[in-house]
């Protein structure tokens, strides 16, 4: 490795005729606000140095990991910075542009023309050239939107394009709230200083390797040492690195791109991860790309072979986790409470066998099993979450296991059910526990639905989308409720809490118990609603007594 100074002008700008690039398995543009907003306050806090003392000050912005030939230099790490620096390039540009098509001061051209032609592009190149290119998932939505002279609008069809467009912007706004109500002279100088900050002040240290297989050595070394690489870019370089040939691995780039599009804003490096818990059990005492990588060397997988195998299982993560119309009907309810309302990631693995291995009717019971033991073991009994994920986990390996087996559907969801029931509490601690059952927002909402469902009639089942949840003694209480300070403990108590419709919901709100009963409990078709009319008094005596009548119905309910 050979380290040299530079800067990102020094990149960039009109004296390095070679491009930049990234390499095949680089990963797409991922700075959030918080990292972009760093950088702004960082090269905004630097520029008071450097206007001060252009010649010493420097603010170091880290290692950029390189790889040079004759005609460009492709970066392995470093590229989030450089597409960053390259987005505030381009709002200066776009900013004098816009301040000249309203003043006629000519400097303001002037400097929008050399940002384009030193700094954005390479000068003088036919056809024309830029000075950075992004990943192919990212170079068209960046060129179009952020490198071209003028911009043009484009819509965001993935993540990192969302990330791009955010980041602009932000820098956009900032600029903007820099210069404004100053005079045009002033702004130039102001546009000025920024650049010569951002393109001369801020320095990196290019870690220049010599060849591609040094390149994935590097880039797992760096892994080793943290240095913000994450799972998925590792997994994708290490499939790389066992292609043969330039068009297996034009393969795995372009089928894992397609997974990481489908993927959209969710987190990929979660997703591998519940794939192989799935597959494989609980990680142990190694981390999730050494235990990938132990296991394509030990089976001799191909990285087409595995990258097909995650695009696969990708579509049916995302079904499971959007709750998909394609979802069998009868599981979608308890799919949809387990995944988006209750928040049990670590149902997904077992979820992603039973709908890979089982046929829908065993599908659906599963999904009911594994749903009625979340709610009985942890959400009412409030027993050790680990034990849980643990059993998921090792249900998820056996349905793997036995269907890979040739088992029939049913005897692999007895099997499945099997790991999940020795850890089924008894009826008498889930009763006892109910009493003193507090809830979150989401769980409440799921939850208290399903029992309201329970006491319906099949014909009347309570929509999620069609019903609030309603806290009889309100979460803003007022001088209607004179025992307010004893009752606020209970707010989010299960016997505190019901089921209303929307209309009716809002106009309840902060009113006494008295006037609810009578205004809008009396007026529901909800049945847990209208056995309130029973109620006298609404105090913690009552909140007691009514969990202990639901939780008769919640037994029923998650045997």
């Amino acid at each position: 490795m050979t380290p040299r100074k530079t800067s990102i002008g020094g990149l960039l700008g009109e004296y390095e005729r070679r491009q930049i690039k990234l390499p095949e398995f680089q990963r797409s543009y991922s700075w959030e606000k918080a990292q972009v907003a760093k950088f702004w306050d960082d090269l905004k806090a630097f520029r008071e140095r450097y206007d001060k003392s252009p010649i010493d000050a420097a603010y170091f912005l880290g290692p950029l990991v390189v790889i040079e030939s004759r005609t460009d230099i492709t970066v392995l790490d470093g590229q989030q910075r450089l597409a960053t620096a390259t987005i505030l390039l381009a709002v200066l540009r776009n900013l004098a542009r816009e301040l000249h098509a309203a003043s006629p001061f000519q400097e303001l051209d002037y400097f929008a023309r050399d940002m384009q032609r030193e700094l954005i592009e390479k000068k003088d190149t036919t056809p024309r050239a830029y000075s950075l290119t992004l990943s192919e998932l990212d170079e068209p939505y960046f060129l179009q939107t952020i490198k071209s002279d003028p911009p043009t609008s484009a819509k965001p069809t993935i993540r990192s394009h969302r990330l791009l467009k955010a980041a602009h912007d932000f820098f956009l706004e900032e600029v903007r709230l820099a210069i404004q109500g100053k005079l045009p002279l002033v702004q130039v100088q102001e546009l000025k200083s920024l650049r010569e900050a951002l393109t001369k002040g801020m320095t990196l240290v290019a870690i220049v390797v010599e060849d591609e297989e040094d390149a994935y050595d590097i880039f797992e070394a760096l892994n080793d040492r943290g240095l913000r690489l994450s799972v998925p870019d590792l997994v994708v370089n290490l499939l790389l690195k066992r292609c043969a040939n330039k068009t297996e691995r034009q393969t795995v780039r372009q089928t894992w791109n397609t997974m990481i599009q489908q993927m959209g804003r969710r987190d990929v490096s979660r997703f591998l991860r519940h794939l192989w818990l799935s597959q494989f059990g609980d990680l142990k005492a190694k981390g999730l790309y050494s235990e990938i990588k132990d296991h394509l060397t030990k089976n001799k997988t191909t990285g087409i072979d595995f990258a097909q195998a995650c695009l696969e299982a990708c579509e049916d993560y995302l079904k499971l986790v959007e709750v998909d119309k394609s979802l069998p009907k009868d599981a979608s309810k308890d799919v949809e409470g387990l995944v988006r309302y209750l928040s049990v990631q670590n149902s997904l693995p077992l979820l992603l066998s039973a709908y890979k291995c089982l046929n829908d009717a065993d599908f659906t019971k599963l999904v009911k099993a594994a749903t009625s033991l979340y709610v009985r073991h942890t959400l009412i009994g409030n027993q050790n979450p680990l034990q849980l994920e643990t059993a998921f986990y090792d249900a998820a390996r056996e349905i793997r296991a036995q269907a890979a087996s040739k088992v029939a559907s049913s005897k692999v969801l007895k099997a499945a059910k099997a790991k999940l029931t020795k850890l089924n509490p008894a009826d008498s601690l889930v009763e006892q526990k109910f009493e003193d059952l507090l809830m979150s927002k989401s769980e409440a909402a799921w939850f208290v639905t399903q029992l309201a469902n329970a006491q319906q009639s099949s014909t009347k089942e309570v929509g999620m989308d069609k019903a609030n949840l309603e806290h009889i003694f309100p979460q803003n209480a007022d001088a209607a409720w004179p025992d307010r300070a004893k009752l606020e403990p209970f707010i989010w108590h299960v016997g505190n809490l019901s089921i209303l419709g929307k209309r009716i919901n809002r106009k309840a709100q902060n009113k006494s118990f008295a006037d609810k009963c009578k205004d809008h409990y009396s007026k529901s078709e909800i049945k847990m609603t209208k056995e309130l009319l029973k109620e006298k008094s609404w105090d913690e005596a009552a909140i007691r007594k009514r969990a202990k009548a639901l939780a008769k119905t919640a037994i029923q309910t998650w045997k």
